[in-house]
């Protein structure tokens, strides 16, 4: 896609983080090699696995902006408490800039998106408004390995998916 940038991972990400687990200030090598290309780029996002692995603890140092997916399931917030402590002691503050995204939203299950909201209830202020909704384009596109904005232009999923970049932007004006 036009203007923009993949970084995919590989195996050698894995020999990297082992050698990256003997340095000095081995949570700041991302964040050291982001500052030197920033000219270059707008906006970077870092996917980071659900582990606190060194390559995870890299990405929460070197964010100015954490987005949080939340599904809808009974389980979907167990996790968020332990992240911000994570994000805390990494950071070493308490104040750091965070956004919920709501995902697989689907309006047929009515209990289940009240429950949701109700253990969303105390972030309010850092939820994401826009809800992405649970679709066939996405799951399809993802097979495809394609964005689902080029795979389906005209669906749910990218008109969600562009509302909710056009959010995320505006906080970072």
């Amino acid at each position: 896609m036009e203007n923009l940038s993949i970084v995919p991972s590989n195996i050698k990400l894995a020999v990297s983080a082992e050698n990256l687990a003997a340095r000095i200030h081995r949570e700041k090598v991302l964040a050291n090699a982001l500052a030197k290309a920033a000219g270059n780029y707008d906006y970077c996002l870092i996917d980071c696995p659900p582990t606190l692995g060194v390559l995870a603890v890299n990405g929460i140092f070197a964010a100015d902006r954490f987005l949080i997916p939340v599904t809808y399931g009974r389980y979907a917030l167990d996790g968020v408490a332990d992240l911000f402590a994570i994000i805390s002691t990494v950071r070493e503050t308490e104040t750091f800039a965070y956004t919920i995204i709501r995902n697989g939203y689907d309006s047929r299950t009515t209990t289940t998106n009240e429950f949701i909201e109700e253990q969303l209830a105390p972030y309010t202020a850092n939820v994401a408004k826009t809800r992405i909704r649970k679709t066939e384009s996405i799951n399809q596109a993802a097979i495809n390995g394609e964005p689902v904005f080029t795979f389906d232009p005209r669906s749910n999923g990218t008109a969600d998916f562009e509302a909710l970049t056009r959010e995320i932007m505006e906080l970072q004006d």
